[in-house]
């Protein structure tokens, strides 16, 4: 089954670009402020500023720094423009937690890459999307009716192994509304099949999957909740390099 999705725009959060000389050479990111979204170190997180900023002083100071893929910039009241930032640097990132309510404080994540209304069955390039740190995002739709089952794959640089297979069941081989996350390694598979009570999708429904890279493994979050973590760290130095699915319409990808 071959699906093409729709262009859909999505309001994602806040963006900011940032272009400066550094040492003699033009540095450019972005940076994306996730919304209800806090991240859990295992460490106190450090200051990027000595004295109080903007966001954009917070977001040049965590680019200079080559383990700072995120940071947290507290203003001092929601109107000012001001105030303190920390991070949580990459090694210490251990997961992510989702606040029902607004907090005070913005999570900005640096934003390297992204691709809206990608074509399925193809091999879509996502460098570095899963460096230690950082957060690969896929927002999509379940087709009507709902499908057999849906692939999500991503795979390492030469396309051989794949780092996770992640899988929905609605009517497949006998296997009723279940989730199945798996990888292959040199032509061996391990599967996990979860719990049959952790089942988020039905058609006709948008979803959220995130997947965080830390370096006890890939874990893996469905519409703002945790379902399960891959250990795969063999494939966590920059090896990620590819995407590809089938059967469900996918809107958007960024990391």
């Amino acid at each position: 089954m071959r699906m093409k999705s729709f262009a859909v725009t999505f309001v994602l959060c806040h963006v900011i670009s940032l272009s400066w000389l550094a040492f003699g050479t033009s540095v450019s990111t972005k940076f994306l402020r996730i919304k209800n979204l806090e991240l859990k170190c295992a460490v106190s997180p450090e200051p990027l500023i000595l004295n109080s900023g903007d966001f954009l002083t917070c977001a040049r100071a965590c680019k200079q720094r080559s383990n700072c893929t995120c940071f947290v910039f507290a203003p001092y009241s929601s109107l000012a423009r001001s105030g303190t930032c920390s991070a949580c640097l990459a090694h210490s990132i251990t997961g992510v937690r989702y606040s029902t309510t607004k907090p005070q404080a913005e999570t900005w994540i640096s934003n390297i890459g992204w691709k809206a209304d990608p074509e399925s069955g193809t091999y879509i390039p996502i460098p570095g999307a899963l460096s230690i740190g950082r957060v690969l995002v896929v927002k999509g739709r379940v087709p009507v009716p709902a499908p057999a089952h849906f692939v999500l794959d991503i795979y390492d640089n030469n396309k051989k192994d794949i780092v996770i297979r992640f899988t929905c069941r609605f009517n497949f081989r006998q296997t009723v509304r279940r989730l199945r996350v798996s990888s292959n390694e040199n032509g061996t598979w391990d599967v996990d099949q979860l719990n049959k009570s952790i089942f988020p999708f039905s058609e006709g429904k948008e979803f959220e999957i995130n997947f965080l890279a830390t370096q006890q493994g890939f874990m893996v979050y469905v519409d703002a909740s945790y379902i399960h973590i891959v250990d795969k760290t063999i494939h966590m130095a920059n090896d990620i390099g590819y995407l590809k699915f089938n059967d469900f319409y996918l809107h958007m990808i960024y990391y």
